[in-house]
């Protein structure tokens, strides 16, 4: 049963406008060490820094009436056939367990310049 859903709707230009204006700390306060390399190792990592982007903001959405969580807590990994993963750590895993959820499921496409992420809570 969904608990609840988060829904991110990026435009490719506004990353690369945060990568432009502020890089390094743009990343390190959005992205995990582990997301940064692999975005290094994508032939287009713009591309890839918009799906994460995405996809942390949709679920961040699912916990925002708590302060304190931090995109760091979430890290996006490649499932087994390539699907976005979410790890969670810190504040956020613990308001999910309290919450009674098991898992989110997330969903990310890429098309056109936008990158559009939907996370369920479940």
């Amino acid at each position: 049963m969904a608990l609840g859903v988060g829904i991110e709707v990026l435009y490719e230009k506004n990353i690369r406008d945060s990568l432009e204006g502020s890089g390094e700390h743009f990343l390190k306060k959005s992205l995990t060490d582990w997301e940064v390399s692999r975005a290094k190792k994508d032939p287009l990592p713009l591309v890839y820094y918009s799906r994460i982007f995405s996809a942390k903001e949709a679920i961040l959405r699912l916990f925002e009436e708590e302060p304190g969580v931090l995109p760091t807590e979430i890290e996006i990994r490649d499932g087994r056939f390539g699907e976005p993963v979410p790890r969670l750590t810190g504040k956020i895993k613990r308001i999910m367990k309290h919450r009674g959820a098991s898992r989110i499921s997330l969903n990310v496409i890429f098309e056109d310049g936008f990158a559009v992420a939907v996370a369920v809570l479940e």
